[in-house]
């Protein structure tokens, strides 16, 4: 990347995984002779002011560097001034052609880019067409489309060197039910998904159960039209002896039964507390009316609605399309390993995931949707700290 003003592209370029290869030592020693000695060698390059619009001495600049390194594509940050301003647009064009020359004779993609939309007269956005050159507008806008193009080149040539597999049928959806939380933990125990170490008691049994599965300990009520526990104060966490355990119970009866008289129930969930997790995530599995069975991964817990960070993958798919869905999402930072936080086994977290979409298409006729959220992420392993499972009401 070329430009006097071109580090204001640096930011934005790490959030979404553009990168700036590097000159080596022998190639910042040739560029440096080029340039003048104000000049720091670097990628982006300041060609800097001296030698501004002396196309006589850009165009080495422009084919030294691009030559130099090996990238997809080169950019040059431009912003012309309005011809009322002043008369300075010849010496942008001197660049732009060295650049557009240049760019052209090692076969590599150029753009010329102004940092905001009204910095590129319409005269000069045709002449970069006509010599091959993209002329873009806004910084965020080039630098997506540079990722777009280069992920849309990714996914095309990885289609057409992988036989796809083929779609699953769409199941005609009618009236369902949701299974109560209990039950579509049980449903995952028994498909091999991990999930916190709980038992399902009457309310004379809990101080029991409680001790049980150790505390701290998680308390749920446990009905089928408790969907969202939360809104409906029907979830107690952290729970750490018996007094407070029956406590909560008292107050988990009056709130639910102020939210809901039909929802309250005598039946409760009692979880241990699980540890932290690096990240968390939602997981959905469902029939679209449109494409068929569908996986939905995104941020999970309260960042559902407020990250609206999601990927959809149709089924079938792979453990390899679950890593490039998750490496995808903004959560991957975390997933990563953020501010030294641990990373986590991406491959291990999507072999998992993969698991229950094998699982789930094995019952998409009994089986309409699978929500888990939030699911904790660990190191190594998951945990489905909540669970929704859909099914026909005929089952």
């Amino acid at each position: 990347m070329f430009g006097r003003r071109c580090d204001d592209a640096c930011r934005p370029c790490r959030k979404i995984d553009l990168t700036f290869p590097e000159f080596k030592s022998t190639q910042q020693t040739e560029l440096s002779a080029l340039l003048p000695d104000i000049a720091t060698v670097s990628n982006p390059l300041d060609y800097t002011t001296p030698i501004w619009g002396h196309a006589e001495m850009t165009y080495p600049v422009f084919a030294k560097a691009i030559s130099a390194i090996e990238a997809d594509t080169a950019v040059l940050v431009q912003d012309y001034p309005a011809a009322e301003i002043d008369s300075s647009k010849v010496y942008y064009r001197n660049d732009a052609m060295a650049f557009a020359r240049a760019s052209k004779e090692q076969g590599l993609p150029a753009i010329i880019c102004a940092t905001l939309p009204e910095n590129m007269d319409l005269e000069t956005r045709h002449l970069l067409i006509e010599k091959g050159v993209a002329p873009m507008q806004g910084i965020h806008e080039a630098l997506n489309a540079i990722r777009d193009s280069a992920d849309w080149n990714q996914a095309r040539s990885r289609i057409l060197s992988e036989k796809p597999e083929y779609l699953l049928p769409s199941y005609p959806s009618g009236e369902q039910k949701v299974m109560p939380e209990n039950d579509s933990k049980r449903w995952l125990i028994n498909h091999n998904f991990n999930v916190p170490n709980g038992k399902t008691v009457s309310p004379h049994k809990l101080g029991e159960a409680a001790i049980e599965v150790g505390y701290p300990v998680a308390l749920k009520m446990i009905s089928p039209r408790l969907v969202h526990k939360t809104e409906a104060g029907a979830v107690v966490l952290n729970l750490k002896d018996e007094e407070v355990l029956k406590l909560a119970v008292e107050k988990m009866r009056i709130d639910v039964t102020a939210y809901d008289a039909d929802a309250a129930s005598e039946l409760f969930l009692v979880e241990a507390m699980s540890p932290n997790p690096v990240a968390e995530l939602i997981v959905n599995l469902r029939q679209d009316p449109q494409f068929g069975a569908a996986l939905v991964l995104g941020s999970g817990g309260v960042l559902v609605e407020l990250m609206a960070d999601t990927a959809t993958l149709l089924l079938p798919t792979s453990p390899a399309d679950i890593i490039r869905a998750l490496k995808s999402l903004r959560v991957r930072r975390l997933l990563e390993g953020f501010r030294g936080r641990p990373a986590v086994d991406i491959p291990k977290v999507a072999e998992e995931i993969y698991k229950l979409c094998i699982a789930y298409q094995n019952h998409g006729k009994t089986i309409t949707e699978i929500e888990i959220n939030p699911l904790f992420v660990y190191r190594d392993t998951v945990s489905a700290i909540d669970a929704l499972i859909q099914v026909p009401v005929d089952t």
